[in-house]
């Protein structure tokens, strides 16, 4: 236990502001055009949390991811000035993993550059889909031509890329799905993210609903087909709706799904940490609106119950696909009912949702797909 708790944390820099709010997103983002507070205004909020949060990094930092929003639309000028700031606030010179998500419509060549000449050694790419029609459904507003060249862009100066690609699109044939999925292979990515159109609540989609929705059974079938895809072409299935090729998995999200430490700094930004002695875990969340967060001066901690551990526990940690020791669970989480703990086990293995095997279990085929209900027998 000591040894997982003690490990560096992560950083999250949070940039909250987008061209437009696409219609399925739940993240803390805000169209750019309303905004009521300047980039170098949040810079200064950002160095100043940061500040705060130095203790934190004492023992180093395990990577670091630039999220959104959409971060390619921040001042550049001021991005580089922040990890200026940030090497000499932890005493580093060269950054561990450190992404950035970029959106097509923002992307140049300079950009890419400068990205790279800023100690960025990994992009996200929000592509979603290659097909014009499909795009136009997700709300997003880069066209089918920006993604292509933004792939194209960031090759020339990186070779650690993610692309992210959505399937269970409204209307969207397999064959749709699976062209998506082959256009974004031809680019050789190391990782690929693949994963379904949810529709979550608060987003314009949940109010009112796009038309021709699919079928589960035939998401399932654009999801398994997919899968086959990735694979012959090398790629492994780590986590629930990631793949990539050996050595090019996800540091940071790897960090997270092993309810590993992490530290988030920016609006609505949220940080999980542990006390040893006696142990604790403490989880702290800033303010939504970035016009009040850059006012905030205190970033309060609260406890986490023995309830609450459990699910986020499982709901991270499940979404890796190798096997948890049940008596590692125990001693993490300073479990006191063992036996309800065996007993949601045991019922999770009887509907065929999970393996056991020597004190160990992980997520059967049945089990990936239905992720959501293994996760749910822990609330």
């Amino acid at each position: 236990m000591k040894k997982l708790f003690n490990t560096p944390p992560s950083l999250y820099i949070h940039l909250p502001w987008c061209s437009l709010k696409c219609p399925y997103c739940d993240f803390n983002s805000y169209t750019k055009s309303h905004r009521k507070i300047t980039d170098e205004d949040y810079y200064n909020a950002l160095k100043k949390e940061l500040k705060l949060k130095k203790s934190f990094f004492e023992s180093g930092i395990q990577s670091i991811y630039i999220g959104g929003g959409t971060p390619s639309l921040f001042d550049i000028s001021l991005l580089y000035k922040l990890l200026n700031f940030l090497r000499d606030l932890i005493g580093i010179e060269n950054f561990p993993e450190c992404t950035i998500e970029l959106n097509p419509e923002s992307v140049t060549l300079d950009k890419v550059k400068t990205y790279y000449e800023m100690g960025i050694n990994r992009i996200s790419i929000g592509g979603q889909s290659f097909n014009s029609k499909h795009l136009k459904i997700l709300g997003r507003v880069h066209t089918s031509d920006q993604l292509f060249k933004s792939i194209t862009y960031v090759k020339k100066y990186f070779n650690n890329f993610n692309i992210d690609i959505m399937y269970g699109l409204p209307n969207q044939t397999l064959q749709d799905a699976l062209l998506d999925l082959k256009t974004a292979l031809t680019f050789d990515p190391p990782h690929i993210s693949w994963y379904q159109l949810t529709i979550e609540p608060k987003t314009a989609f949940y109010k009112q609903k796009p038309k021709r929705l699919l079928p589960l059974d035939e998401i399932i079938n654009q999801e398994k087909e997919g899968k086959i895809i990735l694979m012959e072409k090398g790629m492994h299935h780590y986590e629930i709706s990631a793949f990539s090729k050996n050595n090019y998995e996800c540091i940071h999200n790897v960090n997270y799904w092993k309810y590993g430490n992490y530290i988030g700094v920016g609006a609505g930004a949220h940080s999980k940490t542990c006390k040893i002695a006696p142990f604790k875990i403490l989880r702290s969340s800033n303010l939504n609106k970035p016009e009040k967060y850059v006012e905030q001066s205190k970033f309060l901690w609260n406890e986490i119950d023995q309830k609450e551990h459990l699910f986020e526990f499982m709901l991270n940690r499940l979404r890796l696909f190798k096997p948890i020791q049940i008596n590692l669970i125990i001693k993490i989480l300073n479990i006191d009912d063992k036996n309800l703990l065996y007993k949601k086990i045991s019922r999770l293995e009887t509907l065929g949702l999970i393996n056991i095997k020597s004190e160990e279990f992980w997520l059967t085929e049945f089990g990936k797909t239905h992720y959501n209900d293994v996760v749910s027998e822990f609330l």
